[in-house]
């Protein structure tokens, strides 16, 4: 019902408002058998760089709804939303030639269907399930992972 609402901020519209406030966001650890799931950027930020599933809060939409929106934008994958995990912050990330700062919170959670296929969007090359942390992750999403032992360090 929130995306009856919705309405999308023009380019313009975007930059004074996150120019000047934190843009929440969700992050998903989404984990089974074979690993961890990230994906390989495609755009900034953080372009070439391994990262979590992830995207932005709209505006009157719950969380655990944005989780599975997220989820199923990127990966393709409908899933189930564990327990929260914690926050990474990020404070200086350049998105569009703009010094963002960025707040995601995170949840474990794992795909409905573990067979299912999975198909990325724009944001990436490549997606795959990791049982370790490839060297080009992004530094902040290593460190969730490895203080949650997702990951050895």
């Amino acid at each position: 019902q929130y995306m009856d609402t919705l309405r999308w901020l023009s380019d313009e519209e975007y930059d004074f408002v996150f120019d000047r406030v934190p843009r929440l966001c969700v992050d998903l650890v989404i984990k089974s058998k074979k690993g961890i799931l990230l994906s390989l950027r495609d755009i900034e930020p953080y372009k070439g760089l391994w990262h979590l599933p992830g995207g932005m809060v709209y505006k009157d939409e719950p969380i655990h709804v944005a989780a599975k929106r997220i989820a199923k934008k990127e990966t393709d994958l409908d899933i189930r939303v564990n327990h929260f995990l914690g926050y990474m912050e990020f404070l200086h990330a350049i998105q569009n030639d703009h010094d963002r700062h960025m707040v995601s919170i995170v949840f474990d959670t794992y795909p409905i269907n573990e067979n299912s296929q999975l198909k990325m969007d724009f944001q990436a090359k490549k997606i795959q399930f990791h049982s370790f942390a490839p060297k080009n992750i992004v530094t902040q999403h290593q460190d969730l992972l490895t203080d949650h032992k997702f990951f050895t360090s």
